[in-house]
């Protein structure tokens, strides 16, 4: 009995090993600061697979505090950035840009959210380009460099906007930069 049970241990630890193993480095599929699902329920399964799947040139992860009535990300998390923090300034603008209500209930517990941006090469991936919005730099010509965006919300509240009639419950969106580096 205590053989089958290592047994079972060890196959299921290759399961896993090669279930992480699928996807190469630097890529958002190998990332674990941020869940491949959240990813893959934003977007259509192509664009999800590319995502995952392709090299990142940079990672940002960062946190946010609220501040009249609004999320503010403010702190890169230095332990999940990559390779260093030569862009660090660009990718908390490029975070703020995403408009983020604070639903508050009287509750001292905030509601949080997390950015995650990553930088792409701009012809490493396929998406549809309605979908990508165009961020002017102080660089002339021509846009070298996807941002992607992921703004991850945790609602610990459960509160309502009777404006909106839903709750904000925890979910994400993703939004496409092209900018010239």
């Amino acid at each position: 009995m205590f053989k089958k049970i290592t047994l079972m241990m060890i196959l299921s630890g290759f399961g896993i090993a090669s279930a992480l193993a699928a996807y190469g480095a630097n890529t958002l599929g190998e990332n674990t600061a941020i869940s491949n699902k959240l990813i893959e329920r934003q977007v259509e399964k192509n664009v999800a697979g590319a995502l995952l799947n392709t090299p990142y040139k940079g990672f940002y992860q960062i946190n946010s505090r609220v501040k009249n009535q609004k999320i503010k990300f403010t702190k890169v998390k230095e332990k999940q950035s990559f390779p260093d923090e030569r862009w660090t300034a660009l990718a908390k603008g490029i975070a703020s840009l995403a408009e983020t209500p604070a639903y508050a209930t009287g509750s001292r517990i905030d509601p949080k959210a997390t950015a995650y941006v990553a930088f792409y090469d701009v012809n490493s991936m396929e998406i549809d380009k309605s979908k990508i919005m165009k961020l002017p730099t102080s660089i002339e010509g021509e846009a070298n460099t996807l941002a992607v965006l992921v703004v991850k919300h945790k609602n610990h509240t459960k509160a309502t906007s009777a404006n909106l009639g839903v709750t904000n419950e925890q979910d994400s969106n993703i939004y496409f930069f092209e900018l010239t580096l």
